[in-house]
């Protein structure tokens, strides 16, 4: 197949939606394609059903969607879903439009992710260290860009620690007492250990009772300066990060 000979990787085909929601809970997929946007028109949400399929193996897999047509609402809401991209049949297209999108979201696959947990009081330095890990080529999952009005705040983190690679954990005396960062550190635990996709990476901010879970974890030190710190950090993902 053209994929499989332009960008040398394997392709699996699906010729219906139950089977390719089959093999989504079967197999691990880096990239899906599908031509499956409606069945009919008006469009009956099919889009839904495959990302709630990519959903079950994990939510950083990218989809691109191939239609003949497609509405602002339904792409808006496809890629509030992690859709990567639409491709329009309303005209012919090259065979390399669709090889260059799958290359495309293949290298987006390599760059690592990060997750930021703090609390809240200590928002301006995880805005700080958003954007230097940003500024550094990596995607970051930090709440104030990522959850919007009227989503699920639960719903979005979860779908955040599921997709990245690093959990930074900002340690300080009030965030070791929040619940909303114990809950992030127990589920990037509880996925650590059902499938070693995600790296924990505790950031001492101040003088504080570090939790029990990542007391044996050396940390990264922001006590001096953050310079000393961001070090580290960009160490820890340099030397983890692995291609897929």
């Amino acid at each position: 197949m053209l994929l499989g000979q332009e960008l040398g990787v394997s392709v699996h085909t699906a010729s219906s939606e139950h089977e390719a929601t089959t093999l989504l809970r079967e197999e691990d997929f880096d990239v899906i394609v599908t031509g499956y946007y409606f069945s009919e028109w008006p469009p009956d949400g099919g889009y839904r059903r495959i990302m709630s399929a990519a959903r079950y193996q994990g939510f950083n897999i990218p989809v691109i969607f191939m239609a003949h047509r497609v509405s602002s609402e339904d792409a808006f809401e496809a890629a509030k879903l992690g859709a990567f991209d639409f491709l329009l049949l309303d005209k012919p297209i090259h065979p390399s439009t669709l090889v260059n999108a799958v290359k495309s979201a293949l290298e987006l696959r390599r760059i690592p992710k990060v997750f930021i947990s703090y609390s809240s009081n200590d928002r301006a330095f995880a805005a700080r260290l958003a954007h230097e890990i940003y500024e550094r080529g990596w995607q970051v999952w930090y709440d104030i860009w990522e959850v919007k009005v009227g989503d699920s705040l639960a719903q979005k983190i979860e779908e955040g620690i599921t997709s990245s690679s690093f959990l930074i954990v900002l340690l300080s005396k009030t965030s070791v007492q929040s619940k909303w960062v114990r809950e992030e550190i127990d589920a990037a635990f509880v996925r650590q250990l059902e499938e070693q996709s995600i790296k924990i990476l505790p950031a001492l901010l101040e003088d504080c009772t570090i939790p029990a879970l990542l007391r044996s974890r050396r940390y990264a030190d922001f006590r001096e300066s953050f310079d000393t710190g961001m070090r580290s950090i960009v160490q820890s993902i340099k030397t983890s990060a692995q291609p897929l």
